[in-house]
């Protein structure tokens, strides 16, 4: 398996209550178009100009250009605190021994 796909982020975060606020002048077919771009986005990194094109202007306001494409600014926030809480556990993981992080967790007493 690819070192990079291993180690990517397989989720995010997903709020419903801010979602549907963002979406609420959004027609069905615009809200199917925007969360298929969040989920590209996220698989991908960003979206290139020529899918950008393609967006209903509604959708395309969700989104900002950066040097990497088109990126919806929230996704890439929560992407990048789950990467930075991702990394701190896998340090903790390296510096605790086994039996110190077990007795963190509750799994053994002592």
């Amino acid at each position: 398996m690819d070192e990079m796909k291993r180690l990517k982020t397989p989720s995010f975060n997903f709020y419903p209550e801010s979602f549907l606020g963002g979406v609420r002048k959004m027609t069905d077919k615009e809200v199917g178009i925007y969360i298929k771009a969040l989920c590209y986005q996220f698989n991908e990194g960003a979206i290139d100009d020529e899918e950008y094109k393609t967006f209903p202007k509604r959708v395309r306001d969700k989104f900002v250009k950066t040097d990497k494409g088109w990126v919806n600014p929230r996704l890439e926030f929560e992407r990048e605190r789950k990467d930075r809480y991702k990394a701190s556990r896998m340090k903790n993981l390296e510096t605790k021994p086994l039996e110190e992080r077990l007795k963190e967790a509750g799994v053994i007493c002592g």
